[in-house]
């Protein structure tokens, strides 16, 4: 656009002076004699930066006429039939140069003019906008790094955050939580997958402290009758054949409860876990419901056991059979134990707000209603003489409580003294559609891992060939 402009200005300054030279006899009077700077030329000319000559045929200068400009462009004659403009480097500068010929009688041929337009206003234009680019390439450089580091500062902030809470953890423990930030990105995942590790060894840390100042407790007392046992043999008793035996008899009692009182807290401390390590499975609780019933009326043939269930209603959950199994055992165990006079248990299985609900009745000795409640605290029980009669450490309910809120279901209890104890089990239900959907999942799985083992064995079989 700007050379386009200064070509159109030496277009006008050649159509100018050619115009003043026409019907005029310059060649036969000296350059001095007649003077072409008028005011117009002035005007076109002069105040537009352009250096003029005017040439004779033969290529001398006639007029060395310079308006705005030095002598130093000398540039040789280019003879042209029409006005003619074009860009030339001259010793090293750009510059546009235009050659009008002059005619006499509008035929021959007797000069030309020459107009020069070194392009002393674009290269100066063009030397204050690259100074003007450096600068602001220079400013832009200087706010790109700062508002780089702003914003370096900014998204590392979350991972110093991180390395102090890992820091600090080991002085606070597993307590120490870094700040979730509001983001779809791989830094907020890392704080959420870090403050959920956090969260999981804290959960097992207190399941350890839990266990062992449970069975230090717990131990104790079991501990310290068979060490009184045995001091008595070591100081007189080995020599009193009813000492002995009493004391051999009441060692080898407690030695049993301890064995069971181990494998309760592992299995509630197993429990606990569940919803870490539990695969998925879904088990039909009209089955294992059953199962258990009739397991229980084989060992306790003098109870009478009703199941009242909708038999065209199967009802599903998402919970490990054993698992249903080893809370249904707990129960089924402490209703036979707690019903001395009237050996009756009642099992209903309904569904209630797309919940599977599991009843557990009793007619035994009920609880105080103010103590129902506790009765699945750990190592809580309500008659310690009768349950050291009928065997029990209390955390057989402990155990049904916590596998039970691993699945996200809940357990409750309700009783009254005299009249008996009803426990009550909601797990969700699974709907047709998700267990569709799972089984096909299973069996694709299924079916993968039966290609991988056959082409395992297929391997094998060619290595022993091989040999």
């Amino acid at each position: 656009m700007l050379l386009n402009e200064e070509k159109t200005k030496v277009q006008t300054a050649l159509n100018n002076v050619a115009f003043s030279l026409v019907g005029k006899k310059w060649l036969d009077v000296s350059a001095t004699e007649f003077p072409i700077d008028n005011e117009s030329l002035n005007e076109n000319i002069y105040n537009r930066g352009l250096i003029v000559r005017i040439l004779k045929a033969d290529g001398s200068t006639w007029y060395p006429a310079q308006y705005g400009g030095e002598e130093k462009y000398d540039i040789p004659l280019e003879k042209v039939e029409a006005l003619t403009v074009s860009e030339k480097t001259i010793k090293g500068s750009r510059m546009i140069v235009g050659y009008k010929p002059i005619l006499q009688n509008n035929a021959d041929i007797i000069g030309y003019v020459q107009v020069i337009n070194p392009l002393t206003s674009v290269n100066s234009l063009m030397k204050y906008l690259f100074w003007t680019l450096l600068i602001l390439d220079f400013i832009a450089l200087i706010f790109s790094a700062l508002l780089g580091y702003v914003m370096a500062l900014h998204l590392l902030q979350p991972i110093k955050d991180l390395a102090r809470s890992m820091i600090n953890s080991r002085e606070s423990g597993f307590k120490a939580r870094v700040k979730n930030i509001d983001a779809e990105d791989e830094i907020s995942e890392l704080l959420m997958i870090y403050n959920d590790m956090m969260h999981r060894m804290e959960v097992t840390y207190e399941q350890q402290k839990h266990f062992v100042e449970d069975a230090s407790h717990e131990l104790r007392t079991p501990v310290q009758i068979i060490e009184g046992h045995l001091n008595l043999l070591n100081r007189w008793g080995k020599d009193d054949p009813s000492v002995l035996e009493e004391s051999l008899n009441a060692s080898l009692f407690e030695v049993k409860r301890m064995k069971k009182l181990v494998q309760e807290m592992l299995d509630l401390s197993r429990a606990e876990q569940v919803s870490n390590t539990a695969e998925l499975q879904i088990t039909n609780l009209n089955e294992a419901v059953e199962q258990v019933k009739r397991n229980f009326e084989i060992l306790h043939e003098g109870f009478e056991i009703t199941y009242e269930h909708n038999p065209h209603l199967v009802l599903r959950s998402l919970i490990l059979r054993n698992h249903l199994e080893q809370i249904l055992i707990i129960l089924f165990d402490n209703a036979v134990k707690y019903s001395s006079e009237r050996k009756e248990i009642k099992i209903t299985l309904t569904e209630v707000a797309n919940k599977a609900v599991i009843n557990v009745i009793d007619y035994g000795v009920g609880i105080d209603p103010t103590e129902v409640d506790k009765v699945f605290n750990r190592f809580y029980r309500v008659d310690k003489a009768r349950t050291r009669e009928v065997g029990g450490n209390g955390l057989g309910l402990a155990i049904a409580k916590q596998l039970v809120v691993s699945y996200r279901g809940e357990i409750t209890a309700t009783s009254e003294v005299g009249i008996g104890t009803t426990v009550t089990i909601s797990l969700p239900l699974m709907e047709e559609e998700v267990i569709q959907t799972a089984r096909k999942k299973n069996s694709k799985k299924n079916k993968t891992l039966k290609r991988v083992n056959k082409k395992l064995t297929s391997n094998h079989a060619n290595v022993r060939k091989g040999r």
